[in-house]
């Protein structure tokens, strides 16, 4: 009987062992984890279940305590806590998403052409709006006044429809005739701290500088809450990306 007893006896230790282990949906191995704690330590093994960490350490002594659904072996790669962006601007980060993206372009004329692809895309918009431009980055003649580019491509690629473009460093504002109009913005027109640019007709370029900008953003019409929501899940989808999953938003007003 001794055999028997004995196989028994493994059995149910071996039964008692596996029920004692918990469940998991993953196991992760062959990692560098930066645990970012008091001393820096590092660790090559971690356990996930529900989105969360069970436990973080040796991979041979995590496989002993839990069961997972599914492990994952990093091959070496680095594993870091979630980033936190002190100073952030997470809701302009999701307005610029749904904008024409202008960053890179090379010249005036593929600024036309990549509004004229976002506007494809957007046909119910009422404002064509984007941002990104620069022109240092194009010919010398796509900037033909004080360096800066004129409204005239613009009016001719979309003259029935409002058209407003931050430059990329935010502090100047791009715009056509239809823009000029409803601002009611004219070769008088000035504001403290902001200059509307004249071409050499005296007459607006198009170009409005810093605080000059805000005749043109006070009638660009402003998202509302159901906007506000996608714009918002659209810059946390960025931010996950990246590795971000806190901020700070410096840019909210108390409304």
């Amino acid at each position: 009987m001794r055999p028997l007893y004995s196989l028994i006896l493994f059995t149910g230790l071996t039964l008692a062992g596996c029920q004692s282990r918990q469940s998991a949906d993953l196991l992760v191995t062959n990692a560098t984890i930066y645990t970012a704690d008091s001393l820096f330590s590092t660790a090559s093994a971690f356990v996930v279940k529900d989105g969360k960490f069970l436990a973080v350490g040796n991979p041979d002594e995590l496989a002993q305590q839990y069961t997972p659904d599914s492990t994952a072996d990093l091959g070496g790669k680095p594993v870091f806590p979630g980033f936190f962006d002190p100073h952030s601007h997470f809701l302009g980060l999701g307005q610029v998403l749904y904008q024409a993206d202008l960053v890179g372009a090379t010249s005036y004329a593929e600024v036309v052409a990549r509004l004229k692809t976002f506007h494809q895309r957007n046909p119910e918009a009422i404002w064509l709006v984007g941002r990104g431009w620069d022109q240092n980055d194009w010919p010398k003649t796509d900037s033909p006044v004080r360096g800066f580019p004129t409204k005239a491509m613009l009016d001719a690629a979309f003259p029935n429809i409002p058209v407003a473009l931050t430059r990329v460093d935010g502090h100047a504002l791009l715009v056509n005739t239809k823009a000029l109009r409803l601002s009611q913005i004219t070769k008088g027109s000035k504001l403290a701290g902001g200059e509307v640019v004249l071409d050499n007709q005296g007459q607006p370029s198009g170009v409005l500088v810093d605080n000059a900008m805000q005749m043109i953003r006070r009638v660009i019409p402003q998202p509302d809450d159901k906007d506000k929501e996608q714009m918002l899940l659209a810059a946390q989808k960025v931010c996950f990306s990246y590795g971000l999953t806190s901020v700070s938003d410096a840019g909210l007003n108390q409304k």
